[in-house]
């Protein structure tokens, strides 16, 4: 496994992802992953403008303060101690922004989302905090921001920043680390339910057909034997040839170790 690679795009670690696992990964499953917190992703933030937040619960002790409040005929008891608590949000640690370098893993935050609605057909979300990363003591939280239109060039100024919702774009700009991905690919793989028995059944079935090739066409045969390599190139040929054929588990040299073991089991008379 190349190991020379620090970080990957989402379409590379797809592509190793293919490679090591004989499946079809595509970028959309390295994202659902992503997603749900099983894959880390980073940014490479470098140029971008940054701002520390912080989550923060608003409580208002008289509930009237919340402009919620005015909202709210007749308002309840219960409605009430709702509005003393108020809600979380995120709040604005430093005055001025920062400029950033390098990569930053994205926060894996709750996020309140805007959704639009821009015709009948689909909606789209932007993250209304914008991109949330981690400072490299991993607990700091930056917001991703941008120079508001018309605002002085020279200021430093968090006020004239607001935050960038649109991009980066997720699958062109996102960076799987290479120490992530290869954690993946050495974690505990879902036992293979077939038992002991079946498998060997199973073994001994490849074994005969590759016999039964081996002894009809002289290209399959090398010696007495079947010649594994041959038969495993045909499989992977037919394999190719059929448009929605699964491919996982009939790389050539996975063809190859089976072939030869079942070919072993039917020289020792082994039986299920």
């Amino acid at each position: 496994m190349n190991r020379f690679k620090k970080w990957y795009s989402v379409s590379e670690a797809a592509a190793l992802l293919r490679q090591v696992f004989e499946e079809a990964v595509t970028e959309r499953d390295v994202l659902e992953r992503v997603n749900t917190g099983e894959l880390g992703a980073w940014l490479d933030a470098t140029g971008c403008y940054a701002v520390e937040v912080a989550y923060v619960c608003f409580y208002y002790p008289d509930p009237t303060r919340n402009p919620l409040f005015p909202c709210v005929q007749n308002p309840q008891v219960e409605q009430l101690e709702a509005m003393r608590c108020g809600d979380e949000g995120l709040l604005e640690v430093n005055d001025t922004v920062e400029v950033l370098t390098g990569h930053y893993r994205l926060a894996k935050l709750t996020r309140d989302d805007i959704l639009y609605f821009p015709g009948p057909e689909k909606a789209s979300i932007h993250f209304a905090h914008g991109f949330l990363v981690h400072a490299d003591d991993g607990e700091t939280i930056l917001k991703i921001v941008r120079r508001l239109p018309g605002a002085s060039p020279d200021s430093w100024n968090a006020c004239d920043f607001f935050a960038d919702i649109e991009t980066p774009a997720p699958s062109a700009d996102l960076r799987i680390a290479a120490e992530d991905l290869h954690a993946i690919i050495r974690s505990p793989q879902p036992a293979d339910q077939t038992g002991t028995r079946e498998r060997e059944t199973l073994l001994r079935q490849l074994g005969a057909l590759a016999l039964l090739l081996s002894a009809r066409a002289s290209l399959y045969r090398r010696g007495d034997r079947p010649n594994a390599r041959q038969v495993a190139a045909a499989v992977a040929d037919m394999a190719d040839a059929l448009p929605d054929a699964d491919r996982h588990g009939l790389s050539s040299a996975n063809i190859r170790k089976n072939i030869s073991e079942g070919v072993s089991l039917l020289e020792r008379g082994e039986t299920g």
